[in-house]
C-alpha cells in the first residue's frame, strides 16, 4: 500500500527460525571473513531490500546502548541511542566484497555511536513530519534471547509470548540469537504490507540466505531470491487480458511479488520477451498493477530531490564537529551547513 499521511501504527510479524546446523554454518562463514554475526545479518538483509527495491543504497536505523564510558555500565538510567546504517551496494559487487566494505561502514557508523540521534536529525534537516521517523523506516536490531523464566523465592515469572500488533517503522528486522538458534522477526506496519507480503519476503530472505553461504563469490544481483516455484509461477503470468508477462528489475532478473519493476511480455511465436517500458508490481491478490512509465521513476526521482545548496562552511565547533562525523560516515569529501 502507499503509506498514509498519518500512520495508524497498526502492524503484524511473522518469523524465521534458524536451526543450529545452519547457524553453525553462518558462525563459520562470519569467522572465515572476519566479520560479526550482526555485520552479516545486517549486510544480508541490505541486499534482500536492495532486490526488492532495486536500489543500490540502503538506510537503516539500529538501537545502542549507549555506554560506551566505562562509568555508565554500572549507572542506573535509558542511555539508548539510535545509529543510521548505510550500506551502498553500487557497482553491484560480489556478496564478499560487500561484505568487507559494509563492515567498514559499520564500525565507522557504530564508531559514533554516542552521537545523539537528535542532534544529528538537527544537523542534517531533512524533510521530515511528525507522522514518520526521520532518515530511515526501517529498523533492525539484535540482541541475545532472554531466559524465558525467572524464579525467586516464592513466585517465578514466565515470558508469554504475546504476538506484535503495532509497528512504529514500515519494517523492522528484530533478530533474536541464541546458541541454538537464530530466530529472525519481520514485523511490518499494515498501513504498508500486507502479511503475505511479508511472509513471501521471509521465504525470499531463507532463499538469498542459502545461495550467499554457497556462493559468496556471486554478485549480490546474482543471488537467488525465488523458490523453484515462485521463480516458475512469475516467469510468464497471465496479465488478465490473455497475456503472458513478467516484471523484471534493471539487470533483466524476475522480481519477487509485490516488488515494482519493468513490465515484459511473451511474444509466444517468437517465445522471447519484448519489453513495454511500464513499471508494475503483482499485487498480493494476484492482480496486475501498472504504476507508470519507467522514465517516470527518474522524473520522479528528479523531482524528489532537493534542489542543490551552495556550499557553506561550518561555522561553529559543533557544526564542525558533525561535519566530520558525517564525513566519515557518509564517505564526502565535504559537507557543509546546507547538505541535507
Amino acid at each position: 500500500h502507499e503509506r498514509p499521511a498519518t500512520p495508524t501504527h497498526a502492524g503484524g510479524a511473522t518469523r524465521y527460525t534458524i536451526g543450529q546446523d545452519k547457524l553453525e554454518e553462518i558462525r563459520a562463514f562470519c569467522k572465515r571473513h572476519d566479520v560479526t554475526l550482526f555485520m552479516f545479518v545486517q549486510t544480508v538483509v541490505s541486499v534482500l531490500l536492495s532486490r526488492y527495491s532495486d536500489d543500490t543504497t540502503v538506510v537503516m536505523g539500529t538501537p545502542v546502548l549507549g555506554r560506551m564510558h566505562p562509568d555508565l555500565e554500572s549507572m542506573i538510567g535509558l542511555f539508548v541511542n539510535t545509529v543510521v546504517l548505510r550500506t551502498k551496494l553500487d557497482g553491484d559487487p560480489a556478496f564478499a566484497d560487500l561484505l568487507a566494505s559494509n563492515k567498514r561502514s559499520l564500525l565507522d557508523a557504530l564508531g559514533h555511536q554516542d552521537v545523539p540521534f537528535e542532534m544529528v536529525v538537527e544537523e542534517l534537516n531533512p524533510r521530515r513530519t511528525t507522522s514518520y521517523s526521520p532518515l530511515f523506516q526501517v529498523l533492525f536490531n539484535m540482541q541475545p534471547a532472554r531466559p524465558r523464566r525467572l524464579a525467586l523465592p516464592g513466585i517465578t515469572f514466565e515470558v508469554i509470548p504475546a504476538g506484535s500488533r503495532t509497528s512504529k517503522f514500515d519494517l523492522v528486522f528484530d533478530i533474536i540469537e541464541s546458541p541454538a538458534e537464530l530466530v529472525v522477526h519481520f514485523g511490518y506496519s499494515s498501513d504498508v504490507f500486507l502479511q503475505s507480503t511479508v511472509e513471501r519476503m521471509a521465504a525470499n530472505f531463507r532463499v538469498l540466505l542459502d545461495s550467499i553461504l554457497t556462493s559468496p563469490e556471486r554478485r549480490v544481483r546474482d543471488l537467488d531470491l525465488l523458490a523453484a516455484a515462485e521463480r516458475d509461477r512469475l516467469h510468464a503470468r497471465d496479465d488478465g487480458h490473455g497475456r503472458a508477462v513478467s516484471i523484471l528489475d534493471s539487470e533483466g532478473r524476475l522480481l519477487p511479488e509485490g516488488a515494482i519493476g519493468e513490465l515484459w511480455v511473451r511474444d509466444g511465436a517468437a517465445d522471447a520477451l519484448r519489453r513495454t517500458g511500464e513499471l508494475a508490481r503483482w499485487s498480493p491478490t494476484g492482480e496486475l498493477r501498472m504504476i507508470g512509465r519507467v522514465e517516470d521513476r527518474a522524473v520522479v526521482s528528479r523531482a524528489a530531490a532537493p534542489e542543490k545548496q551552495p556550499f557553506v562552511e561550518p561555522r561553529t565547533e559543533t557544526e564542525r564537529r558533525m561535519a566530520r562525523v558525517w564525513r566519515t560516515v557518509l564517505k564526502e569529501a565535504e559537507l557543509g551547513i546546507g547538505d541535507d
